[in-house]
């Protein structure tokens, strides 16, 4: 049997009774390992799903730089040292599938 691609879906609660799911569907190239694929494939759909809340901080932190009169120097220094971290890891994960 050859395998030709692998599909990886996962579902994940978002409580409230609301749920997000999230899949990769990879072709499996001449002399791939095919665990190795499944691997990445599911890497690839975790890291998507923390993408979500790495949004949604990434838009708080946002916030706090643009209102800075509101806050204090060290929330803004803060939140703008916590954008930068957020920022490098969401491109980090871009990178997940190019292996």
């Amino acid at each position: 049997m050859k395998t030709s691609k692998v599909i990886y879906q996962k579902v994940f609660s978002l409580g409230n009774y609301e749920n997000e799911k999230i899949g990769v569907e990879l072709e499996v190239d001449a002399g791939d390992d095919v665990n190795n694929v499944i691997q990445r494939a599911r890497q690839f759909v975790e890291f998507n799903h923390k993408v979500n809340g790495f949004v949604r901080e990434v838009e708080q932190c946002e916030h706090i730089i643009m209102n800075s009169d509101d806050f204090t120097g060290s929330q803004v220094r803060h939140a703008r040292e916590r954008k930068e971290q957020l920022e490098k890891i969401m491109a980090e994960g871009q990178q997940l599938l190019l292996h």
